[in-house]
């Protein structure tokens, strides 16, 4: 009897725990970020974003009256078409604030680093691997904590065609985000998601992009660059946050056989519709504007995606999880 009682014991302990996930989605002037879409700096000039990737590390979550959790031994890449970071499952009900490192911590980041090791020796998917752009300049030198690339308007007519670039690295830039006070968002009963905006236009203020060229190193703009992580609202969390239980009437989705159909109805100023597959990356981006629609895909693989139904504004109008079989 006592073997039987353990056995229905353990997994019903499993069901406190939730399946926790990280939003850290890029924006521009309060707007999602469309790579190779131009936009309006604070210089009034048009800027046109190539490239933007940036590294992500100690991570710690204060929760449920200041219980901690850690994870200082992880480093994420952040990337415009690979934002969302799945943390696996905790036991956690209320998420109060977040810290993180933006960059590649010292103890990982050059030969003078405790547990620092030759860029080869990483699997070819780990975050501190061979990446395209490159962040790693070499075993001396470390990685660079954070790549923005592309273009600005040089002569004033509106167009961008001046190319630039920052690239930043050394072992005095990294910035810590202390205490964040977060919303998180209840998905499910068992999958709680904490979206996060990261701001590139407040990362990039008060750099004359046009004169930048191509700056590679950790003094001058570079430094500068990373010092707006802390004087600016770089990261922040948008007004759609404050959601504790996303809507899920509006839309509804179907699967079957490799395929997925999501419909929406009585969606006001609907803008996007996003689709993450189970490592973050954005599988499909679709600008919608119809209140009510549909949208079809076929062949997918097995496993999970994330659909985010947003607004003109950027606000999150509904977020579904549906495993596909």
């Amino acid at each position: 009897m006592k073997k039987i009682l353990l056995l229905l014991f353990l997994p019903l302990s499993s069901f406190s725990q939730k399946l926790l996930y990280i939003h850290l989605d890029p924006y521009v002037q309060g707007t999602p970020l469309d790579i190779n879409t131009p936009y309006t700096g604070w210089d009034g000039k048009a800027v046109k974003i190539d490239h933007f990737n940036y590294y992500f590390s100690y991570l710690s979550i204060k929760h449920d009256g200041g219980q901690v959790l850690n994870f200082t031994d992880t480093v994420f890449i952040v990337k415009p078409d690979n934002h969302l970071l799945n943390l696996g499952f905790h036991n956690i009900t209320n998420i109060e604030q977040i810290s993180f490192l933006v960059g590649v911590p010292d103890r990982l980041n050059t030969e003078s680093g405790a547990s620092a090791q030759d860029i080869s020796l990483y699997p070819e998917n780990h975050p501190l691997s061979f990446q395209s752009p490159s962040m790693y300049w070499g075993w001396q030198a470390g990685y660079m904590h954070m790549i923005v690339g592309g273009s600005v308007d040089g002569n004033n007519d509106g167009i961008p065609e001046t190319n630039f670039e920052l690239h930043n690295l050394g072992n005095s830039n990294q910035q810590s985000v202390i205490d964040m006070p977060v919303t998180q968002t209840n998905t499910t009963v068992g999958q709680i998601d904490l979206y996060l905006h990261c701001n590139l236009d407040f990362w990039l203020k008060n750099i004359n992009l046009p004169t930048v060229g191509y700056t590679h190193g950790e003094t001058g703009l570079n430094a500068f660059v990373m010092d707006n992580v802390i004087t600016e609202t770089v990261f922040n969390q948008g007004t759609d946050a404050s959601i504790q239980s996303l809507e899920q009437a509006l839309m509804k989705v179907k699967t079957d056989n490799g395929k997925m159909s999501i419909e929406w109805s009585g969606m006001t100023n609907i803008s996007d519709c996003i689709i993450f597959d189970e490592t973050g990356k954005v599988v499909r981006h679709e600008v919608v504007n119809d209140t009510n629609g549909t949208i079809t895909m076929s062949n997918l693989n097995s496993g999970f995606v994330i659909i985010n139904l947003i607004d003109s504004k950027g606000n999150k109008l509904a977020v579904r999880k549906v495993i596909i079989p």
